[in-house]
């Protein structure tokens, strides 16, 4: 399994100091989140999202870290997860969530550690298939995930029954 780790490297991406946002992070430091780096690049201190709250939100709706909360939930684990598919958040949203306020420590590193588990548990399942294009000629390759005897994914034996035990927001 992935570590349990997020630590920040300041000034990865430059050595002169950026923008600090108001949550004390700059588009300066790289975030590694079970060993996957992430970057905030807005100057907002967000990785995922363009605004904290809802009422903040401009012409385009959905872009908050608000809005995206009131579509996950904490699972009987304790991990964070979709309501729309039940599956983990990637990272960059997960650090929103943590930043905001929404989840703890404990639930982003688990929630990530997971997620980057079943990542790797579905590369190691796919085939990869070349065929050819019969209209181009271009070859083009099909990744295609192991399903088990009843046809369900053969990586996803931790998704859950995704009835909202907790919601985020």
């Amino acid at each position: 399994m992935k570590k349990e780790t997020y630590k920040i490297i300041k000034n990865f991406y430059s050595n002169e100091e950026g923008k600090i946002a108001a949550n004390g992070i700059s588009s300066n430091d790289c975030h590694l989140l079970c060993d996957r780096s992430y970057r905030s690049l807005r100057g907002n201190g967000l990785f995922a999202n363009s605004y904290l709250k809802q009422s903040e939100e401009k012409a385009w709706g959905n872009d908050s870290v608000e809005s995206s909360a009131k579509g996950a939930f904490l699972d009987y684990q304790d991990i964070v997860r979709w309501k729309s598919n039940g599956r983990i958040p990637f990272g960059d949203m997960l650090l929103d969530f943590f930043y905001a306020g929404y989840i703890t420590k404990k639930q982003l590193l688990e929630s990530a550690a997971i997620h980057e588990r079943d990542n790797d548990d579905f590369w190691s399942t796919v085939e990869v298939k070349k065929s050819i294009c019969p209209e181009t000629g271009e070859e083009l390759f099909n990744f295609v995930p192991k399903r088990d005897e009843d046809g369900f994914l053969v990586h996803a034996e931790n998704c859950v029954d995704y009835n909202g035990f907790g919601d985020l927001a």
